[in-house]
């Protein structure tokens, strides 16, 4: 059951992506990365992250999109998934190639553990939070070509609902078109 609920979270990123550019014509992106949990022994909780979704131009320096993102570790007997929703606004610095950003956004944070059988599983959810920060690099090229596909750098800020502290940084790297 738990490499069912992985693969299909790994699927729920990939759809998303996919028609995230068909749609609106927005900037659709994905990435890959490491999320580094904070506060006392978080350390074994580390692992990757999968993110992908979609920006949609307001004005040229302003975006609103969404983005999904998934996570995965297996420590001793316990699994452990995650799957965050948020939707997100961006200021973009310019409109050139390259376009640094900041922004933030509110989404649903959820964390599903099991232990042993699926009778077992403990499931949290809660509202959350998250500040972006990055760069988005288009090399230029006709519109919608191969040559307009860019490199995207981000650094996120994962916060609970209580403010109480950051909960997780994630480094991430990927492409966006």
């Amino acid at each position: 059951m738990v490499k069912k609920l992985s693969v299909l979270g790994l699927l729920a990123v990939g759809l998303v992506v996919l028609s995230a550019s068909a749609s609106m014509g927005g900037d659709a992106f994905l990435m890959v990365g490491y999320k580094q949990f904070r506060g006392e022994d978080a350390s074994e909780f580390n692992t990757f992250i999968l993110s992908g979704g979609s920006d949609y131009r307001l004005i040229p320096y302003l975006s609103l999109g969404f983005e999904i993102q998934y996570s995965y570790k297996k420590i001793e007997d316990f699994t452990f998934n995650w799957l965050n929703l948020y939707l997100n606004a961006k200021a973009f610095a310019s409109t050139g190639r390259i376009r640094p950003f900041v922004g933030g956004g509110i989404g649903l944070q959820t964390a599903t553990t099991w232990v042993g059988e699926f009778e077992d599983t403990e499931f949290a959810r809660n509202v959350g939070y998250q500040v972006v920060g990055g760069v988005s690099i288009r090399p230029g090229g006709a519109e919608g070509s191969v040559s307009d596909l860019g490199l995207i750098l981000q650094v996120q800020a994962q916060l609970p609902k209580d403010l109480d502290g950051v909960t997780a940084i994630h480094f991430l790297a990927g492409i966006t078109w």
